[in-house]
């Protein structure tokens, strides 16, 4: 009777408490693998060489929203009158004459990656971004000129650039925030892409002509959230939406229906600017897709779309092969926000990407 008795409060137990254990086991075994692919890619930054991963996403790869508190401290950035007078009073004829708009942006001037906690797990990990507000001129006097790096005002904007660090933005440069997104339709079955336009009054300033991703917003008012501490608060969430309407023609109710997975900040050393990448999975087709970026109100930033599948492994390692052979026809942003989501999403393995670039290991 006893022996009886024991049975049945131990199968109670093991019922009770092996699906909790299970579900903690699959978590811990997705937790390592994104470790390894996390270390994995650190290692193979050189492939990327023009961009550094300051941070992936803590939960299995991926950022949640309480996870980046971005505040406006500042009303407007510490801009030096010396670049005002002798740069951007003196080309802001030609940018308006270009067709450019000098919109009011949203950039940083401060990063901290810190813990709340000594928890070792995702919970206990934020990043604190603290931002300013700037015109697109101001950033064309100071971050563009940098990049540019052969330009009569040279001189003058190095004198700000003491020494570059990602977690260390320069306070007098305008350091864009944008967020760049993978999409995919056909529920993850095929990747969007497109064209950028030659057109520099179209964001055919950088990099025209050049493989972009489907969405790439920069930060700006309309992406305010609430307040935080009394200050104003912002999401790469709303940032990444926003674009998905203005350059994909995505309707709100649509919107809402997916899941905005953000898993990389990273820091472009060419800009001295910063982004938010990930991804998105749509149910609409191809047909459907193209429709509705005609439509966009940002049409005319790419003058075409493309759409490329992913199926299976043996698509992406011929996408992967694509990527290999025209290189130069890819943005970095791209080049990046691919090769990283293909790894979040586990199409390939970092095995794949090395054996495929094996003969060419610098891409950049």
């Amino acid at each position: 009777m006893h022996n009886f008795l024991f049975g049945v409060v131990l199968g109670y137990i093991l019922h009770t408490i092996q699906p909790f254990f299970i579900e903690k086991f699959k978590k811990r075994l997705l937790w390592r693998q994104w470790k390894q692919a996390d270390s994995t890619w650190k290692s193979y930054q050189a492939i990327l060489s023009g961009f550094e991963l300051i941070q992936p996403g803590w939960s299995e790869g991926l950022f949640s929203e309480k996870h980046i508190v971005l505040t406006v401290e500042k009303k407007k950035m510490d801009f030096p009158l010396e670049i005002g007078k002798h740069v951007l009073d003196k080309e802001a004829s030609t940018w308006f004459d270009l067709g450019l708009r000098n919109n009011l942006l949203i950039g940083l001037y401060d990063i901290d990656p810190f813990r709340i906690s000594e928890d070792s797990s995702s919970e206990a990990h934020r990043l604190r971004l603290r931002a300013h507000r700037y015109k697109y001129f101001q950033f064309l006097s100071t971050n563009r000129i940098f990049c540019d790096g052969n330009s009569e005002h040279n001189e003058l904007i190095q004198k700000y650039v003491a020494k570059k660090a990602p977690l260390h933005p320069i306070p007098e440069f305008a350091n864009p925030l944008s967020v760049g997104l993978a999409l995919f339709c056909e529920d993850g079955m095929t990747l969007v892409l497109t064209c950028r336009t030659e057109k520099e009054s179209s964001s055919g300033i950088w990099e025209p002509g050049a493989i972009f991703n489907a969405v790439g917003e920069n930060m700006n008012e309309q992406d305010k959230v609430g307040t935080y501490r009394g200050k104003d608060r912002f999401s790469p969430w709303k940032t990444a939406a926003r674009g998905l309407k203005e350059e994909m023609g995505f309707k709100n109710a649509e919107i809402e229906k997916y899941d905005i997975c953000l898993h990389s900040f990273v820091w472009d050393k060419r800009l001295l600017d910063y982004m938010f990448f990930g991804y998105v999975i749509s149910d609409l087709s191809r047909s459907q897709i193209e429709r509705q970026w005609l439509e966009a109100e940002d049409r005319h930033e790419n003058k075409n779309i493309n759409f490329v599948s992913v199926k299976d492994k043996s698509d992406c390692l011929t996408l992967l092969e694509d990527i290999k052979l025209n290189r130069d026809k890819w943005s970095l942003e791209a080049l990046f926000s691919t090769l990283r989501t293909l790894i979040i999403t586990r199409k390939v393995e970092w095995s794949d990407i090395e054996h495929v670039f094996s003969s060419n290991s610098d891409i950049t």
